[in-house]
């Protein structure tokens, strides 16, 4: 039975057309480092990889977010760190100013200390990061300088920088710096009157203000504990997010990436093959122009 030309050139053109792609494919591995390139390459393994790549993604945005938690932090910590050395300095004035041997010159000149310090401490209560007010909450501001009030709110901002871990990374002013303890109980209330008591040579009233002075720099001490903690939390969890993104960039590479000298192995073989398809086609017996005249 005659096989008709059409069909001849048709098989040895699609044969010839799977020789090439094969080798085609390997070299795309070779280049690329990957032996997935397209979906088609291998679809189980594809969507196996988009899963972890979504899971990388998810892990850099709470590296992000954890980033940007350790900057607000670090932030309120150098703000309390400033504040509780300035509180020193207010006790150790507090105590000089209860010594009954000081003229009124001598105390006037320890209580403008102690005013000043109060609106450095203002200044810090109002620190910002980013244009957002540290103590404030969702405020702009924590304390209003005029009046030594506060205008902030108890608004908790928060980042989570893990699947299961989000840290509160603002400290609420009214609890740091007193608000919350009643009238007249509030930092700069307290400094207020210790600047007072300390200019008019009132000693009951110094002993009062250095009482209340201590609770304030317990409020503050606690602040600079608790920011610690979340600093520890954040780190933690970073550490543990970053062990958890190799373990999954080590299961991609492991569906993705091309195995080096057995690609090379086989990219030989496709090419061999391939010449060995050309050969063939080159030997092939294929009808002449005599066999079409008979």
């Amino acid at each position: 039975m005659r096989v008709p030309t059409i069909s001849t050139y048709g098989r040895l053109e699609r044969g010839l057309a799977i020789s090439l792609g094969r080798v085609v494919d390997l070299q795309s591995q070779l280049a690329s480092g990957t032996r997935i390139n397209k979906l088609s390459d291998d679809p189980v393994g594809a969507a196996a990889g988009l899963r972890l790549r979504t899971q990388e993604a998810s892990f850099a945005a709470y590296e992000r977010a954890a980033d940007d938690a350790t900057a607000v932090l670090a932030t309120t910590d150098n703000a309390l760190q400033g504040a509780s050395t300035m509180l020193a300095q207010v006790r150790q004035l507090a105590v000089s100013g209860n010594s009954g041997a000081l003229d009124p010159n001598a105390r006037s000149a320890i209580a403008d200390q102690i005013g000043n310090l109060r609106l450095q401490l203002l200044d810090v209560a109002n620190t910002q990061h980013l244009g957002r007010a540290i103590f404030g909450g969702h405020k702009a501001a924590a304390v209003d300088p005029a009046t030594g009030t506060f205008v902030g709110d108890n608004g908790a901002i928060s980042r989570q920088v893990s699947p299961s871990v989000t840290v509160d990374v603002n400290s609420g002013g009214a609890a740091v710096f007193g608000f919350d303890a009643g009238p007249g109980q509030d930092l700069f209330a307290v400094l207020g009157q210790l600047e007072t008591a300390v200019r008019s040579g009132d000693p009951a009233a110094l002993a009062a203000g250095q009482d209340a002075l201590a609770l304030r720099t317990s409020s503050v001490t606690a602040a600079l504990g608790k920011v610690g903690a979340n600093q520890n939390r954040i780190t933690a969890a970073q550490d543990l997010g970053r062990s958890v993104v190799d373990g999954l960039v080590a299961q991609r590479s492991a569906i993705e990436d091309t195995d080096l000298a057995q690609t090379i192995l086989r990219l030989q073989a496709a090419e061999n093959g391939y010449s060995a398809a050309l050969g063939a086609v080159a030997r092939a017996d294929l009808p002449s122009l005599a066999n079409f005249l008979r």
